[in-house]
């Protein structure tokens, strides 16, 4: 607690030191190396929280609370700094993900699930990341309780995914995280997703996931439990997004035999279980429509899953 609040305080003197009229670019500079500093105190302080919440999950809560309420929530406010809101999601974040056990974590979700559907569409990249992240965490973790949060949460990730510049470097692991939000979306809060027979498929449209390998890793064992469950709404009624289901195994299954988790996409496990649901759909479906989603793949492609298949 008290490291926290040097830290903030030191920040609060650096932002009026910046205000006064003889600050000069020198002194920029020398505000900036301070401000870096300060960040790794900040990032140590959000892993300390999450490492103590990791281990005793809501128990521990009673002793975070006052430090919750004093010093972090009052950085979600709209005119703190970047680099304060997403230290004060983050930390939220981590209290929606180990500590809801018997409803530990509802009394923070007024308060907080609004800053993190504003922070999907922050102009920084790190706070978008951050809130993306926490919409899947509540959608998973929170039940019927984040229900009437569904409509927004969806037009949040909506906005992330589909921006023009979602895919360039400073914005691909926010975008991934966000692909991966709307798969928890699709999978725990269906109920409250208006249309989701067309959702579902446009959240398949937007796999693999290539760049985030952990987020990878993860949507890719969720398709798959999606597809061993038999999920009503992700093929179609007749099997018209099978290919793309096969474009999918047919890019990710190869890199469960590469060189560690730096490159894998899914892991052996889950590309066992891809393979067993190849098999499952030569036995079952109609040739012709294993036909064609074959024929969707280029010849590397499909030599790569004939590799992986064997």
């Amino acid at each position: 607690k008290l490291t926290l609040k040097r830290s903030l305080d030191r920040r609060a003197q650096r932002n009026e030191r910046a205000q006064t009229e003889d600050f000069d670019g020198e002194e920029m500079e020398a505000l900036k190396e301070e401000q870096a500093a300060e960040d790794e105190v900040f990032d140590q302080f959000a892993e300390c929280i999450g490492s103590l919440l990791r281990a005793f999950h809501s128990a521990i809560l009673p002793a975070l609370e006052p430090l919750l309420a004093e010093y972090v929530a009052p950085m979600l406010a709209p005119g703190k700094s970047p680099e304060e809101r997403r230290i004060a999601i983050c930390v939220f974040d981590d209290v929606m993900e180990h500590a809801s056990d018997g409803g530990a974590s509802l009394k923070y979700l007024d308060g907080f699930v609004g800053p993190v559907l504003a922070g999907c569409t922050d102009a920084d990249c790190d706070v978008r990341q951050a809130s993306v992240y926490g919409v899947g965490v509540m959608a998973q973790q929170l039940g019927p309780n984040f229900t009437k949060h569904v409509p927004g949460a969806l037009q949040a990730l909506a906005r992330v995914i589909q921006a023009p510049d979602a895919k360039d470097e400073d914005n691909i692991n926010a975008t991934e995280n966000a692909i991966s939000s709307l798969g928890k979306l699709c999978e725990f809060q269906r109920g409250a997703i208006p249309g989701p027979e067309s959702v579902l498929p446009q959240w398949l449209s937007f796999l693999p996931l290539l760049e985030d390998k952990v987020e990878a890793r993860l949507v890719h064992d969720q398709l798959v439990r999606m597809l061993e469950a038999g999920d009503p709404h992700l093929l179609g009624p007749n099997q018209e997004h099978l290919g793309k289901v096969v474009h999918v195994f047919a890019t990710v299954m190869p890199t469960a035999a590469a060189g560690g988790e730096k490159t894998q996409l899914c892991t052996p496990e889950c590309a066992a279980k891809m393979k067993g649901l190849l098999m499952q759909m030569q036995t079952n479906l109609p040739p012709d429509a294993l036909a064609r989603a074959w024929g969707g793949l280029n010849a590397e492609q499909q030599l790569a899953l004939q590799a992986a298949m064997a």
